[in-house]
């Protein structure tokens, strides 16, 4: 199975969530480690079942000590890129696609 973050610990993070629980019904894929989140008031508490690790900039820490794919769960196409620039040493993104799809 792979380890997985969830970046974005917002409404489409529980749509990932989902899809991902439906993907290891189907075909045991992943391990959902936690989601990571801007927003520091999440950090520490827990979101749609899972713990929210860290801020996105805790990707790389995380990465260095577990082989890891991540998921980005925001809507907005300008934060995602921005995510995506801000880490370009991280090329581990993974794309999840609901089994009925």
């Amino acid at each position: 199975m792979k380890n997985i973050l969830i970046i974005g610990a917002g409404e489409l993070g529980k749509e990932v969530v989902w899809i991902i629980e439906d993907i290891n019904k189907h075909c045991p894929t992943y391990l959902i480690l936690g989601f990571l989140d801007d927003d520091k008031e999440k950090t520490g508490g827990e979101f749609y079942g899972y713990r929210v690790l860290g801020s996105t900039n805790q990707l790389e820490i995380i990465a260095d000590r577990m082989p890891l794919t991540a998921v980005i769960a925001i809507q907005d196409g300008n934060k995602r890129k921005k995510i995506v620039e801000a880490h370009r040493s991280f090329t581990s993104w993974e794309s999840v696609i609901h089994p009925t799809a």
